[in-house]
């Protein structure tokens, strides 16, 4: 049993090593660190509140350096509120909230656009008729929709970073 365990992961560890898997967030095959690329991002200003939850949040995950940055993120972040269902007779509705992001990534040095995407996130949320609750229910899903948004928009960045060649 334990000889064919080992066989078992020596062949699993053959195999793994032959194929093209790597970390995203490591070094790529070109040399670049895509760590420190995302780190040398600027973000620009939004100018609305969605806008803004969706870059503080890209601040928090890739941390930019600030006066050593190459290069510039822009974003633009429209939301729409989408009314789902009201049954007849209940006090509560259903709503989603969708935001949608688009960005282009741009060479300081060149002032080139190198890069840019659009991605989007929806969530859904219930309205109980009680404006406080139903102020606070879309609140919180703006901002777990900035999240993901976010989480995307990194993550399209850094396969970027990770594909290109330098």
């Amino acid at each position: 049993m334990l000889n064919r365990r080992a066989l078992l992961l020596s062949c699993l560890g053959v195999s793994l090593a032959g194929c093209s898997f790597r970390p995203l967030y490591g070094t790529s095959p070109a040399g670049t660190d895509v760590s420190g690329e995302l780190s040398s991002i600027q973000i620009a200003d939004v100018n609305n509140r969605p806008g803004q939850l969706v870059r503080n949040q890209l601040l928090s995950v890739m941390s930019p350096g600030g006066s050593g940055s190459k290069y510039t993120l822009r974003l633009t972040v429209t939301s729409r509120e989408i009314f789902v269902s009201n049954l007849p007779g209940r006090v509560t509705s259903r709503s989603r909230l969708q935001l949608t992001g688009n960005y282009v990534l741009i060479e300081i040095a060149t002032g080139q656009k190198i890069n840019s995407g659009s991605s989007f996130s929806t969530v859904g949320y219930d309205q109980v008729r009680q404006p406080v609750a139903d102020l606070q229910a879309k609140r919180e899903a703006t901002e777990r929709a900035a999240i993901e948004l976010a989480q995307d928009i990194r993550t399209r960045v850094a396969a970027y970073f990770a594909t290109r060649a330098n």
